[in-house]
């Protein structure tokens, strides 16, 4: 689930690189602010974030129980 979240990152960086380059010079010295959404991208390094949070407390907890488990024993 990681790895197609980090591909769907990379698609979403590569849209808004694309966005960017399509807009010549000209646009930029029209316009004060080039107004392109880095929404899709955010959210994904949000889950992408907390996925890897989740899974490291579960690996910390599953060694935690097996450490446990070999000490009573």
């Amino acid at each position: 689930m990681l790895e197609k979240l980090k591909e769907k990152l990379y698609e979403a960086k590569r849209r808004e690189t694309e966005l960017i380059a399509r807009r010549g010079w000209g646009y930029g010295m029209r316009h004060s602010k080039i107004g392109f959404s880095t929404r899709v991208s955010d959210n994904l390094k949000a889950r992408i974030e907390r996925c890897s949070s989740e899974i490291e407390m579960l690996i910390t907890k599953l060694i935690n129980e097996v450490l446990s488990g070999s000490e009573e024993n």
